[in-house]
């Protein structure tokens, strides 16, 4: 794996992974609405990506996380394009 990889996601194994170079990760960052423009620098990668992942997992008061919340609005946009993978009891 490389400090450069591109943002990757996938089910592998039964599992669903995702998968970022740190390098990668901090441009994304940089280039997007995390920092104004020109504003931010990440200077030192892998702390930031040890951080950011400290962060994705910090626990509010309910015992959900940032990823908790990502997986809930991606799950709300597989029902709303009409995906044939969920089933709600009143379609039955």
């Amino acid at each position: 794996m490389s400090k450069d990889q591109p943002l990757v996601i996938a089910i592998e194994n039964n599992q669903l992974v995702i998968r970022i170079g740190i390098d990668t990760l901090a441009y994304a960052v940089e280039a997007g609405d995390s920092f104004q423009e020109g504003e931010g620098k990440v200077i030192d990668k892998a702390a930031f990506a040890k951080d950011l992942t400290f962060a994705l997992q910090e626990e509010e008061e309910d015992g959900t996380n940032r990823v908790h919340r990502l997986f809930d609005d991606a799950a709300i946009a597989v029902v709303e394009n009409g995906s044939p993978s969920v089933r709600f009891s009143e379609d039955e």
